[in-house]
């Protein structure tokens, strides 16, 4: 019986893993310019509603706690540090290597496109759809998944790994995703439901945002 279980949580924990690629398809629509906003949102909620029901399969609670007005006051904190963090580590990489993140370079590309709707896409992309698929798959099910089973300690480490890793590999970037991993994980375990993390990955997004539309020389998400 222990062995069953055993195997079913490492199936379970594959199938995660295997997740975090599948968010990824909505990435496509920026990726390859297109114009089709209509088809970026409905595969937007094919994924999200195959996230929601494995979700619900697995008894994980994005919602354990109601949003609450006052968790905004953490949310924005949380964002500050996460970009004051994020911009001196960016700066930092840059005069050590004097090079940007392919990935957040390519999302810049499409930020200053003179196509109107590829910037549309972009934006749509990168601060709205990108952060709630994330959020879901890495907080909400990943994270809780890994500190049940173990522990909080290791679940806030290995999620941010996982998350910083896939985000842009072992560069010198990584340092960064995996301090914006432990910010947003703290988040949503500090006030128990996942729209509290969507909104400050999201708060974090606008701020890369604004980096790219002022053509500053570091791109940081």
């Amino acid at each position: 019986m222990r062995v069953l279980n055993i195997l079913k949580n490492i199936i379970i924990f594959t199938v995660m893993l295997v997740l975090t690629f599948v968010i990824q398809i909505n990435q496509i629509f920026m990726v390859s310019k297109s114009t089709n906003v209509i088809g970026l949102v409905i595969v937007f909620f094919i994924i999200l509603m195959l996230l929601l029901k494995l979700a619900k399969t697995w008894h994980l609670k994005l919602v354990s706690s109601p949003f609450k007005v006052r968790d905004l006051w953490l949310i924005l904190g949380a964002a500050v540090v996460s970009e004051i963090t994020s911009v001196s580590l960016s700066y930092l990489g840059l005069l050590m290597h004097s090079e940007q993140a392919s990935s957040n370079g390519l999302i810049a590309e499409r930020m200053l496109s003179n196509n109107i709707w590829v910037v549309i896409i972009a934006i749509i992309s990168v601060d709205c759809m990108g952060p709630i698929l994330e959020e879901v798959v890495f907080r909400g099910m990943i994270y809780q998944f890994i500190s049940k089973k173990f522990s909080i300690v290791f679940g806030y480490i290995l999620t941010a790994v996982i998350f910083s890793y896939l985000h842009d590999g072992f560069s010198f970037c990584f340092i960064s995703y995996f301090i914006d991993s432990l910010i947003l994980t703290f988040v949503f375990q500090y006030t128990g439901n996942i729209y509290s993390s969507i909104v400050c990955h999201q708060f974090m997004g606008l701020n890369f945002l604004v980096l790219v539309k002022a053509n500053t020389s570091f791109f940081i998400v």
